[in-house]
């Protein structure tokens, strides 16, 4: 819990209003990509993982830091697009329209009051939908499988328990 409030204490602290430049927009938002490409490649190590029958490493906290952290990144890049990208986002003004946008297109709600208006917000809207998807699924597989597990070994006990009696 305390992990999940430090996140977002860090993102409404990132002082993005600060940035002047186009060159710092760029680099805020390849860091994005950089941070949503370590996080895609942690889960697929766990997919990996899951696939070969070895033993999972996540938990449920920490797979929901992960979420949050992508709620983040993608956040403070929508952000930073609104404020610094010429007409690409309607409706966004604040960290909190942000995290909102970013939410509701997690949840794939899409109520329209924010939207992506130029080509560099749609393109990373559409990375933004398309990396959901994946993650949701991989999240998804690794609480079945982590559920059929536990489901497995408390089958094992209770058999070596008649077993024995």
């Amino acid at each position: 819990m305390l992990g999940l409030i430090a996140v977002l204490v860090l993102y409404f602290c990132i002082p993005v209003e600060s940035q002047k430049d186009a060159p710092l927009l760029v680099l805020n938002i390849t860091i994005s990509v950089l941070a949503l490409g370590v996080v895609a490649l942690v889960v697929a190590r766990e997919f990996k993982r899951m696939t070969l029958g070895e033993e999972l490493r996540f938990t449920g906290g920490q797979l929901l830091i992960v979420l949050e952290i992508v709620l983040v990144v993608f956040s403070l890049t929508y952000y930073s697009l609104a404020i610094y990208g010429t007409d690409q986002m309607s409706g966004l003004h604040t960290k909190i329209d942000a995290l909102y946008f970013t939410a509701t297109t997690i949840g794939t709600v899409g109520y329209g009051d924010i939207h992506s208006v130029g080509q560099l917000a749609r393109v990373l809207n559409t990375i933004q939908i398309v990396f959901d998807v994946v993650f949701l699924a991989a999240f998804v597989r690794l609480l079945a499988t982590a559920a059929t597990v536990h489901q497995e070994m408390l089958a094992e006990e209770k058999r070596d328990k008649e077993a024995s009696s």
